[in-house]
């Protein structure tokens, strides 16, 4: 296992499990895995059963840090140059929270904190360094995989018997309701102002197509 606290590119990475190649940090749990990727991003790879990860099927996490300019919020990339950096060793299935900070283009600095218990993932970010920036946002964006092909001539009935009861959850950011989403509604916009359009503080998903139930916040 390896210590630093330098600024660099890229983080170290575990190198003594052919599984986990490629990360800085993963959890390992029943129904999914979390790895943090030396790149600075993260994946959830939701299992078929207990030991088997789900090809293809792979969740994709990006730390966004956005800066407001007049009404629009603009997305700040990684500073390539100042990057990464972290005090927390490489590790997988960690007990304490493992951290690592990204300097942002615009000289911004934001800390993730992340913790993995059982079902759930919790992903905390703080701003340590805002470079006298007084608008600002720090957030992750979440991107499924395609959960099921459909054939063209399928109608939404079958569609709908193929997604099942699959769903997402989330506490709305805005005001702190909790909204349901049921995939086989092919007539409502999941990211409307109804769901998701504003963010959401936790989301929760299941699908008959790889995983069983799933939580990150």
């Amino acid at each position: 296992m390896v210590t630093t606290s330098c600024i660099q590119a890229k983080l170290q990475q575990i190198t003594d499990k052919k599984e986990w190649l490629g990360y800085f940090a993963g959890w390992q749990g029943r129904h999914f895995d979390f790895g943090i990727q030396s790149n600075g991003k993260s994946v959830l790879h939701p299992k078929k059963n207990s030991k088997e990860r789900g090809k293809n099927k792979q969740v994709e996490i990006d730390y966004i840090l956005q800066e407001k300019k007049g009404e629009k919020w603009i997305t700040r990339k990684f500073d390539k140059f100042k990057g990464l950096n972290t005090k927390s060793k490489t590790s997988i299935d960690s007990k304490k929270p493992v951290s690592f900070s990204i300097t942002y283009s615009n000289g911004v600095i934001v800390k993730w904190t992340h913790e993995h218990s059982g079902k759930e993932v919790i992903i905390r970010p703080e701003i340590i360094e805002s470079n006298n920036i007084s608008e600002l946002q720090a957030k992750i964006d979440v991107r499924l995989p395609r959960l099921h092909q459909f054939g063209r001539k399928q109608d939404e009935k079958q569609r709908g018997k193929k997604v099942g009861s699959d769903y997402l959850k989330g506490t709305r950011l805005n005001d702190g309701r909790k909204v349901n989403y049921r995939m086989k509604d092919f007539n409502l916009d999941p990211f409307s102002e109804k769901f998701f359009k504003n963010g959401v503080s936790s989301f929760e998903f299941s699908s008959t197509g790889y995983l069983s139930e799933c939580t990150t916040r």
